[in-house]
């Protein structure tokens, strides 16, 4: 063995870059059938491990390997399995930072799933608490792929290292208990026959290799911002701190990103040993969520580690309302220990001022529900002394409640088809203790609740919880969720009792509008947001859909709206940090929009467009988005006034917002866009334009029409209104005269002569306004639809180019009508069919009865190629009568 060269440090073991490393090469000195060091971490006479059956038995294996010709293969046969190394093998040093790192293959893991756990002992080989981690459980059925497992020995205890294998069966999955088997209460391992039965795999298998243990810098990547909301007119500071135990010059690559993922800024530095801050302001190009990503390297290019903060960088806040904040609730996912103060800041900035807080947790006792209601309390009352309205949530049902009741502890619902009796004894303390500060009790999760049947029963059952919690709290109120297809019961506004109704993300976001329009005012609307990360290529696309459907939502006054958390949290120098989402950027920008505004009204928009007027104390305010693709790039024509109107997007940069005389010509956008400053009656008399009938009888006859429109302005108005098109219909007069106080509608009757050719469908009648309100003069373009159609007849047209096959058909185009009576009498009809170039076709459809289908066929012979794209007028008309339906289809 060489002596190191004299520049290089010597290093004790636990100090080294690579502190051990496991490639299974072993064969040759150990004939066991396991590695060296490593042991069966199953169920055996002396250790308790419920789900990891003995008859799983790992091995040394050479059919498949990352390096080299050995591995370890982990087999399971029905149950999960594991192998474990020895305390005692590999030392650490507190306050040093590790990454374990493993490279696995599974081989028919449909359910089963493979992962790397490790955890911290003392000298005495105790498990330390908060002393372990777990790498994702994933499954890689043609190639090895890398976990990584990063772990902190922040506890001067720590002494030695473990790690352990794991192929894992969905059960063990989904406990919330110690990765190692610890049980997380007497009552865990209880027998197979008290446990609801989980499909799982009998024949899978992963293999681990070039196990490996890193000593990595500890590094940290954090805002001017203690709860990540950079606020203008300040910009991001990013600050890195790396300190490295092994005493490296380190190299690290700083990256600023966008919600898609599109590099904004990037930039190279050199870290030294001292572990000296080092400050970046990166060009953010805009407001939005940003990503910051630090990756460490060794000077030969080895990645040590990778960390990132997540932000948002936002224009100043101009205050939202407590009054409209109320009207938002925050459903949490439990807090850390500690963080109440910085979770009530995180809840301000956002602009939501309820908080859903759970109470239970899987991993809770009875033994253990004092200190857990301890921890409930502390954030609790940082969030009641910042002004929030507090909700603790009955979700999830503890793991040893719901074992015994043999329920779902995903779905607390079903602990209603129980006696109280049975389970009150998790929740009494509670409500002793907070029942005086926190009034409302929510039993359930929001969306999902399968196995849950709601009706009459669910609602006499959440009416005896109610009593119940009564005796201990006089002024309980429960809340429950409940599926937003399904009607819930009637109560009163002031009621004991309320529901949380689910719009669930696949409702359009005109759905949730509809499931908000029929709440009760003492209801909240959970609305459902679809998953995906960020940055992606989508995560605007779902965001914008996010701020959709809390627009929608936001219609209905009253009620209260309801969202998923919208950041995750971490620990940073021991302090809980979020990490936001792009929907907290958006929501907080359509909080702040909404704030003291409400819905007045829908206004003309192109086909496939949204347009809507809200107003109030903040001022007049037009939203704008494209609900169909085929609607982007539009124009929304509207006169708006002479004011100052200027437009923001989701995250709150400027929009162009082109006025021209008064007009506002703004191209429509797949997300929504904010136009303020603009004026209110001026827009809602546009809106309040409407021709009565809206359907017009395709008759070549005269037609009576009535033009509609409501004066908003709070003073009298005169003015005229002309009548520009269709120019074919000759409107009768064209010019309409009125006269209007404040409030009140004009009808003005007008006629219009449809001809013989009239095209049947939606066609658009426009028109002028010229007000005088005063002083002031406005002209105002209308625009409102009229469909022509027969009400007694559906037709159906296909136009198709006659298949080669066919005998003397080649290239004839076939036009074929389908015509159905949907009146209550008979019928007597001719189609026809009338393509340039070709003689008129025309076919008898007589005594058609009602509900009837017939068909008519045209073909026009060898006009493939003469045709192709023309338009081929179709249509029928009464033989004794003066209706006449005509459409416009084209040829292939």
């Amino acid at each position: 063995m060489e002596a190191p060269a004299a520049s290089t440090p010597l290093r004790p073991t636990g100090s080294r870059r690579t502190v051990r490393s496991f490639d299974f090469e072993e064969r040759s000195f150990n004939i066991e059938p396991v590695p060296q060091y490593w042991v069966r971490a199953q169920q055996t006479a002396t250790r308790s491990r419920p789900g990891f059956p003995p008859w799983n038995e790992a091995t040394l294996d050479n059919e498949h390997a990352s390096s080299g010709q050995w591995s370890v293969k982990i087999p399971v046969k029905g149950g999960s399995a594991a192998l474990r190394l020895a305390s005692g093998v590999i030392p650490v040093l507190p306050g040093a930072d590790y990454t374990v790192v493993a490279n696995v293959l599974t081989q028919g893991a449909d359910l089963a799933r493979a992962r790397v756990a490790v955890r911290l002992v003392d000298d005495q080989h105790q498990p330390l608490p908060d002393g372990v981690a777990v790498s994702p459980a994933v499954r890689s059925e043609r190639e090895f792929t890398s976990l990584h497992v990063r772990i902190a020995a922040n506890d001067p205890r720590a002494a030695w290292m473990q790690i352990e294998l794991q192929l894992l069966q969905p059960r063990e999955l989904r406990r919330n208990a110690d990765p190692f088997g610890e049980p997380v209460s007497s009552s865990t391992a209880t027998p197979n026959s008290h446990r609801r039965y989980v499909p799982e795999d009998f024949d899978a298998v992963a293999w681990f290799d070039d196990v490996r243990v890193l000593l990595t810098p500890r590094v940290t990547l954090t805002t001017n911002s203690l709860i990540n909301v950079v606020e203008a007119p300040q910009t991001p500071t990013l600050t890195a701190v790396v300190r490295d135990v092994a005493g490296e010059t380190l190299v690290g690559e700083l990256r600023l990103l966008d919600e898609r993922g599109r590099l904004l800024d990037h930039r190279t530095v050199r870290f030294e040993p001292g572990g000296r801050p080092l400050a970046w302001k990166p060009k953010v190009q805009g407001f939005g969520w940003r990503r910051a990503v630090l990756d460490v390297e060794t000077a030969n290019g080895q990645t040590l580690s990778t960390v990132r903060s997540d932000f948002v960088y936002a224009p100043a806040p101009s205050g939202l309302s407590s009054i409209d904040a109320r009207r938002v609730a925050m459903l949490l996912r439990d807090p850390p220990a500690h963080s109440g103060k910085t979770l009530a800041q995180v809840m301000i900035a956002l602009g939501a001022g309820q908080a859903h807080l759970p109470l239970w947790s899987e991993s809770l006792s009875r033994s253990s529900l004092s200190r857990r209601v301890d921890r409930v309390q502390a954030v609790a009352d940082e969030l009641l002394e910042s002004g929030m309205e507090v909700t603790l949530a009955l979700t999830p049902v503890p793991a040893e409640l719901a074992q015994r009741l043999r329920i779902d502890p995903q779905q607390p619902l079903l602990l209603l088809a129980h006696e109280i009796e049975t389970w009150e004894s998790y929740l009494r303390e509670a409500v002793a203790r907070l029942g005086q500060r926190i009034t409302t009790w929510r039993i359930g999760r929001a969306g999902s609740a399968q196995g849950v049947r709601f009706g009459p029963a669910m609602t006499d059952r959440l009416r005896q919880l109610q009593q119940r919690l009564e005796r201990l709290a006089p002024t309980a109120r429960v809340i429950a969720p409940w599926p937003g297809a399904v009607e819930p019961p009637e109560v009163d506004s002031d009621a004991d009792m309320a529901f949380l109704l689910t719009a669930h993300e696949w409702f359009s976001p005109q759905g949730v509008a509809n499931v908000a329009a029929n709440a009760s005012p003492s209801s909240t609307i959970y609305i459902e947001q679809r998953p995906g990360e960020a940055p992606a290529a989508g995560a605007r696309l779902l965001a914008a859909d996010l701020v959709k459907r809390l627009v929608h939502a936001w219609r209905t006054p009253n009620v209260t709206i309801a969202l998923q958390q919208v950041w995750r949290w971490t620990t940073i120098n021991g302090r809980a940090t979020p990490q936001l989402t792009p929907a907290f950027a958006v929501v907080r920008q359509a909080l702040e929009r909404l704030s003291e505004r409400s819905f007045r009204t829908a206004l003309p928009a192109p086909t496939g467009a949204t347009a809507m007027l809200f107003d109030g104390h903040a001022g007049a305010m037009l939203v704008v988005w494209a609900d169909d693709p085929q609607a982007v790039g539009q124009r929304v024509s509207l006169a708006v006034g002479e004011g100052a109107v200027h437009g923001v997007d989701m995250f709150g940069n400027p929009i162009e917002t082109p006025v021209v005389d008064g007009e506002l010509q703004l191209a429509v956008s797949s997300e929504p866009i904010f136009v303020l400053g603009v004026d209110a009656p001026l827009l809602a008399t546009q809106a309040s334009f409407r021709i009565e009938p809206a359907f017009l009888p395709s008759l070549a006859t005269r037609h009576a029409l009535t033009a509609r429109l409501v004066n908003h302005f709070a003073k009298p108005v005169s003015g005229a209104l002309r009548i520009d098109a269709p120019e074919s219909w000759a409107p009768q007069p064209r010019v309409l005269h009125f006269s209007l106080a404040p409030g009140e509608e004009a009808a003005i009757p007008f006629d219009v002569t449809l001809g013989v050719g009239e095209e049947a469908g939606l066609r658009a009648v426009h028109a002028s306004a010229l007000l005088q309100a005063g002083a002031t003069e406005r002209l105002i373009r209308l625009r409102v639809p009229v469909e022509v159609g027969l009400p007694t007849v559906l037709l159906s047209s296909v136009v198709s180019v006659a298949p080669p096959r066919q005998r003397n058909a080649e290239g004839d185009v076939v036009v074929t009508l389908l015509v159905t009576n949907t009146g209550g009498s008979r019928l007597t009809l001719e189609a026809f069919a009338q393509a340039p170039g070709f003689a008129r076709e025309q076919a008898p459809i007589s005594d058609l009865a009602p509900g009837q289908t017939r068909v008519a066929r045209f073909r026009f012979r060898r006009g493939a190629e003469k045709l192709s794209g023309a338009p081929i007028r179709v249509g029928v008309m009464e033989v004794d009568g003066l209706a006449r339906l005509n459409r416009v289809v084209r040829a292939p």
